[in-house]
């Protein structure tokens, strides 16, 4: 009886351990493909064998599937036990081909404002189609994240041009750096082996890519009041139909806010500016009939986004609320 409960024993005590095994592989999707010492959960392919890991080709050694091999779809592949090139079964096959902060830009053009509003790009393969919903989820749609190695930072989807090969989100206010662009698509993250190349996959964050406001004259008035800007707006455009200003990418000045109110270059009874535009002075008046306190914003578009307002453009109203403009009856 003794030795039969011994070897009872040994029994459990072996399904214990292979079942421990098994819980601790890591998914090749969730690893630090980087650790030598992990050991990696089985991927299951099209043809209905694994993946052979680790496998050599190019005389590179492979620890996960891969989208390099020559197959035009991209669609990530291995090597199977039997030496031949299967699609992997993974929770997301989409491919991040590469990032650019202007429209049909390369990836060299990759600035983003540190006030965020730059409508970045993400080029690829099989993303969600994002469709405008109340209720939006995770799960029928894709999400874009800024990060570094401790921070993330979610950019908000633009979906009127989001397809299958590209999605576009709307930078955050972020600090000065260099930021690698993840998505997720149906809630699940693209894996780093799942881009084309990485190094075409980060935005940068500078100030000398982020439009400015250096004073606002005058800075109170009645509503209506015609306003000075001065700063540097990176452009002298706000139309296409300027001289100069054809190019379908260039950027062009999109909007004046004075708080949740526009501010207008152009005068409705001329159809004119009401002072010639430059890259550095612009004048515009304020629309509305609101009595406030506001604050200014003017948005660029292409890789220039929103713009930062010096500090000595700022006023402290008597509730102690920092304001750049006051109107009064």
């Amino acid at each position: 009886m003794k030795i039969r409960k011994f070897w009872l024993f040994i029994y459990l005590l072996s399904l214990l351990n292979n079942n421990s095994l098994q819980q601790s592989c890591v998914n090749t999707w969730e690893a630090d493909l980087a650790n030598p010492n992990l050991n990696l959960c089985p991927v299951l392919t099209a043809s209905g064998e694994e993946c052979s890991f680790p496998f050599t080709f190019n005389k590179i050694e492979y620890r996960s599937c891969q989208i390099n091999n020559g197959n035009t779809d991209k669609i990530p592949q291995c090597y199977t036990s039997s030496r031949v090139w299967s699609n992997c079964i993974l929770p997301t096959n989409a491919v991040i081909t590469r990032v650019t902060t202007r429209k049909s830009g390369s990836t060299s053009t990759n600035t983003v404002s540190l006030n965020g509003g730059t409508l970045i790009w993400i080029i690829g393969r099989r993303f969600a189609m994002n469709t405008f919903s109340f209720a939006p989820t995770n799960t029928t749609s894709n999400e874009v994240y800024l990060t570094t190695d401790t921070k993330s930072y979610n950019c908000e989807i633009h979906t009127d041009k989001v397809t299958t090969t590209q999605v576009t989100c709307y930078a955050p206010a972020v600090p000065a750096g260099s930021y690698l662009v993840k998505v997720k698509v149906n809630g699940e993250l693209i894996p780093i082996y799942q881009y084309e190349n990485i190094n075409n996959a980060y935005v940068i964050a500078s100030d000398s890519n982020t439009p400015k406001i250096n004073s606002i004259v005058p800075m109170s008035g009645v509503p209506g009041t015609l306003l000075t800007i001065n700063g540097d707006f990176k452009t002298a455009c706000y139309t296409r139909d300027e001289d100069g200003c054809s190019d379908d990418s260039g950027a062009r000045i999109s909007r004046i806010y004075f708080g949740g109110q526009i501010c207008n270059l152009i005068d409705p009874n001329t159809n004119t500016l009401y002072q010639a535009l430059s890259q550095y002075s612009l004048k515009c008046k304020l629309e509305g009939s609101e009595i406030n306190v506001f604050n200014s914003s003017i948005l660029i578009s292409e890789q220039y986004g929103r713009s930062l307002t010096s500090r000595d453009a700022y006023l402290i109203s008597p509730d102690e609320k920092f304001y750049n403009f006051r109107t009064y009856p």
